[in-house]
């Protein structure tokens, strides 16, 4: 979601991926020790912002398309409560990512596939029945962040149906005009 707001604001930015041989040494100079990381240069002061809540809503600030609109705190907060229960979800499939034995990762992602679909209900309530945006009628870093579920239509979690959000319309039509808006950023 950081790349496409950082796209939909015509923010340029430059993509830097860091090679795996080089984690460790680079992991002891970022905050918190975690990635994403946004190096932000004014002058010759470089700021390091960490973790990608702030990051994704300091970029739906920047540019023209008001993606994280600051002056409606009502809005910002509709807009934090999605992309929390977004998080919120995946996090329910997180410890599985690290499991490699088969077995052990099928059973824990249908242990959790209970309260994913209670996490996913509950956001497609809230979503407005004749609206491709998640908040206010326009694109905002919710849609931008709701859109991130496309890995799991594009079979991204082993033993999760890509399938399963057909059954939830409004998410699949926020989701289909955001991929739709950003070719290549959320899919395979």
């Amino acid at each position: 979601p950081i790349r496409a707001a950082f796209k939909a604001n015509g923010v340029e930015f430059e993509d830097s991926i860091i090679p795996f041989p080089e984690w460790p040494a680079t992991k002891a100079t970022i905050p918190f020790g975690t990635i994403p990381l946004l190096e932000v240069h004014n002058g010759d002061t470089v700021t390091k912002i960490n973790q990608s809540g702030p990051i994704l809503r300091f970029v739906g600030r920047l540019g023209s398309a008001a993606l994280y609109p600051i002056e409606s705190p009502l809005e910002c907060a509709l807009i934090d409560q999605l992309v929390d229960g977004v998080e919120d979800a995946f996090a329910i499939f997180a410890p599985s990512f690290k499991e490699n034995d088969a077995d052990k990762k099928r059973a824990m992602r249908e242990a959790g596939l209970p309260a994913f679909e209670a996490k996913i209900s509950a956001i497609e309530s809230f979503l407005a029945a004749d609206s491709d945006f998640c908040v206010g009628g326009k694109l905002s870093i919710a849609d931008l962040k709701l859109a991130f579920f496309q890995g799991l239509r594009d079979g991204n979690f082993d033993f999760v149906d890509p399938h399963l959000l057909d059954k939830y319309p409004r998410i699949t039509r926020v989701m289909n005009a955001t991929v739709a808006a950003f070719p290549g950023v959320f899919s395979k």
